[in-house]
Formats: structure tokens, C-alpha cells, sequence
């Protein structure tokens, strides 16, 4: 029998047709994280220093804020995106208006991010609810053909709480990382250090990869590598310069 193959954008790292998750705690650096990921693929086809499979284009969405202040965190990081930058935020009439991009609004484009996705369900816990919303993303990534990295803020629970894996450390119904492909994960765990955050890159049916980054100039920088493993290294050395002290202090 000859399965189906998928197209991914990077290596093994977001396919085509697929919903990801970037989950950490509130004023974790999602966004910022989100937008040098998006600079990185704009200025050198590459994700975290892993080059593009095919030419890739980024779009932005924000469900959760207005466009003024998408704007004023991009303007604090000295980071200007050709990508566009959209608020759904904006073009609704109340919280309840809130949801998804349409498929005609992904044409032209194969990495969509969609800040604020735990906007569109009342109950992080709720798994019909939850399980609706990530089948609704898989189905819009699937009839635009595109790659959707969805960003929450549900991962707060720390290791000493006796999680198996870090995709465990979403919050709520399973259906986050059950239906969730690639889940990037972003943490504070040096309490001494509040300006220090852990990524962890938990790839489906892969071993997790862990980076040790700080807050400098309103960007995460590359700080330490936080494990000796060959394919952190890889990852840890090819840390493109959208995540370096010099591109910080420019």
C-alpha cells in the first residue's frame, strides 16, 4: 500500500495542512517570539535556523488585540514584517463576534499565525468545546492548504507538578496537543531571573527540543544551550541572527 505523503514548510516541522500550537504563560514572550519567527522566515527562509523546503509566505492575525497595539510591540522590537498584520479584534462587533480568518483571507500565503486563539472558546477545559475549535483550525488549514500556528496562553503548569512530556503542560482539554501538531512552548523557569525563558519545541511523535533565551531590548536572544544533545546543537548553533545580542542592541 502507498500512503499519502505531507509537504512540510521546514524539516519535519509544520506540514502543509496541519494546526500548531506557541502555548506559555501570559507576558511569556508569545508574541514576540511569534513575530521573530515570522522575521526570521521573511529574512532568511529559515525557521530557527532550519532552512525552508519551499518559498514561504506569513500572514498575522490578532484576535486579541487591536491593530494600534499589534503595532506598538512590533515598534518596541524594532521589527518591521512584510507580512500582513491583521486584528480580528478590529473588524469585530463584540467578543462574541471573534473568529477565524476565512479561507479566501489565507490565498497567497502558507504560514498563518493566529495570535489569541484561546479567544474563541469560554472554557479552556471544555473539551467538546476545545475539540471543536482545533477541528474547525484543522479544517481551515486543510481547504487553504496552509500551515497555522495558533497562539495561547494555557502553559503554566511546572515540572515539579509531575508531567510526562511537555506537551502535557497545556492547560485544560487534551484536545490542545491531541489535535495540535508541532507545539512550541514557552516558560519562565529560573525564578531569579525574570527576564529568562525556556523554549521547548515538542514536535509530534519527535523528542523535545529545549532553548535557553532572554529578554534584551524588547527581543528573546539566544542565552545558553540548555541540553548537550546533537540536534539541540544543530538547532542551538544555527540560531538565526533575529535571535542574537548584536541584532538586539542595533
Amino acid at each position: 500500500m502507498t500512503y499519502p505523503t505531507r509537504s512540510y514548510l521546514f524539516e519535519n516541522l509544520f506540514a502543509l495542512g496541519s494546526i500548531n500550537l506557541l502555548a506559555g504563560m501570559s507576558g511569556g514572550g508569545k508574541t514576540r517570539f511569534g513575530f521573530q519567527l515570522i522575521e526570521e522566515i521573511e529574512t532568511y527562509q529559515t525557521l530557527l535556523g532550519f532552512s525552508a523546503l519551499q518559498a514561504i509566505t506569513c500572514i498575522y492575525f490578532a484576535l486579541d488585540r487591536p491593530a494600534a497595539a499589534v503595532y506598538k510591540t512590533l515598534n518596541s522590537m524594532k521589527c518591521e514584517l512584510s507580512a500582513p498584520i491583521i486584528s480580528l479584534y478590529d473588524d469585530a462587533a463584540t467578543f462574541d463576534n471573534l473568529k477565524l480568518p476565512s479561507v479566501s483571507q489565507l490565498e497567497r500565503y502558507n504560514f498563518v499565525v493566529i495570535d489569541g486563539l484561546d479567544c474563541l472558546v469560554s472554557k479552556l477545559t471544555d473539551s467538546r468545546e476545545v475539540g471543536r475549535l482545533m477541528f474547525a483550525c484543522g479544517k481551515l488549514a486543510i481547504a487553504a492548504n496552509v500551515c497555522i500556528l495558533g497562539v495561547l496562553g494555557t502553559a503554566k503548569l511546572k515540572e515539579s507538578e509531575g508531567y510526562a512530556h511537555p506537551r502535557e503542560r497545556l492547560i485544560g482539554s487534551s484536545f490542545w496537543a491531541r489535535i495540535g501538531e508541532d507545539i512550541f512552548l514557552i516558560s519562565a523557569e529560573d525564578k531569579e531571573d525574570v527576564n529568562s525563558r525556556l523554549v521547548t519545541i515538542c514536535p509530534r511523535n519527535a523528542v523535545e527540543i529545549r532553548l535557553n533565551l532572554v529578554f534584551e531590548a524588547g527581543r528573546l536572544i539566544r542565552e545558553i544551550m540548555c541540553s548537550p544533545d546533537s540536534n539541540d546543537l544543530k538547532l542551538y548553533e544555527q540560531l538565526p541572527l533575529v535571535f542574537t545580542t548584536a541584532e538586539a542592541n542595533e
